[in-house]
């Protein structure tokens, strides 16, 4: 009957063994995760996208909705991801920063080359690489090496 189970021939002879069962699934059985959409990653790569250069303040000025938690030192990790996975370089000019003893603020230019589309790229940090759900393309992280 539907809803009705009974073990079949060879679970009988496993279970008059004394054989412990280790059943379950096989092989990956969760759906395969989605790219997430409207969070601040997605918001920043919207936003390069759009002005194709930018500086950290202005990205956030124009990204963030205020509830983010560390949203500077997110996107600082996340441009760097992107640096070395070749979608993105920093100039060699800074723009002026706000205190009169500051460095400036790094300029970081998207490479047209790896404007692939509107989905933003995926940084993986466990696996070191940079997953494009637009092209299904993944990209491992370099080292790279800047002055400044």
């Amino acid at each position: 009957d539907r809803g009705a189970y009974a073990l079949t021939a060879v679970g009988v002879a496993a279970r008059d063994q004394g054989t412990v069962s280790k059943g379950g699934p096989r092989g990956p059985h969760a759906k395969p995760r989605r790219t997430p959409r409207g969070h601040l990653r997605d918001r920043l790569w919207r936003v390069l996208r759009t002005h194709g250069k930018a500086t950290i303040p202005e990205l956030l000025t124009l990204a963030t909705s205020g509830e983010e938690r560390n949203a500077g030192h997110n996107a600082r990790r996340y441009l760097r991801a992107l640096e070395r996975a070749g979608y993105v370089v920093r100039l060699e000019r800074r723009v002026p920063g706000t205190a009169p003893t500051s460095p400036g603020f790094v300029k970081w230019l998207l490479l047209p080359r790896r404007n692939s589309g509107p989905r933003a790229p995926v940084w993986c940090p466990g696996r070191n690489l940079v997953r494009d759900p637009n092209n299904g393309r993944s990209h491992e992280l370099r080292d790279v090496s800047y002055h400044g």
